[in-house]
């Protein structure tokens, strides 16, 4: 793709390095699902801030960083100021999900609940079995307050006190 840069880092609040665990493979798991920083063991990445991108344009952010949430928008402030991209953040720490939830309200964010099921009986494999119950992913649609799209069929966020 020609607009399309990919970079082998994490993001977060300012460029620097993370440390990533080791991963055993020959044991199952959700490989996606794990929380970066804190350890002292495994792989030195880049850690890059949203705002030293120097990006051209930005319309549409997806962060799903397992708990550094806050960390990604506190190094897109001016991204998001100058930019206003659409967002749709995970949100899915209850210890950290009241001060996720303020930050974007302070970002002049609307915030609207996306509670999608785990399991889809229309997914790619045509899996029948449903492993997941009725767990759900807990995500947030966020719009800029100026913006004029009518979000239907979700339900609103109108304070942090909604978190869980």
């Amino acid at each position: 793709m020609e607009n399309v840069i990919a970079h082998h880092a994490a993001v977060g609040a300012e460029d620097g390095n993370i440390i990533v665990p080791g991963i055993d493979y020959q044991i199952g798991g959700n490989y996606g699902g794990i929380a970066l920083g804190g350890y002292e063991k495994g792989e030195s990445v880049s850690l890059k801030a949203i705002d030293d991108l120097d990006l051209k344009a930005c319309h549409f952010i997806k962060i799903d960083v397992e708990g550094m949430e806050n960390e990604v928008l506190a190094g897109a402030t001016d991204t998001l100021k100058k930019y206003r991209p659409i967002l749709y953040v995970e949100n899915d720490r209850r210890e950290r999900a009241k001060e996720l939830i303020e930050a974007l309200f302070s970002a002049e964010y609307r915030l609207f609940w996306h509670l999608p099921a785990l399991f889809n009986v229309d997914n790619f494999f045509g899996v029948e079995g449903n492993i997941f119950g009725n767990l759900i992913s807990r995500n947030m649609f966020c719009m800029p307050n100026e913006s004029e799209i009518n979000v239907a069929n979700f339900t609103e966020i109108t304070s942090a006190d909604d978190a869980f």
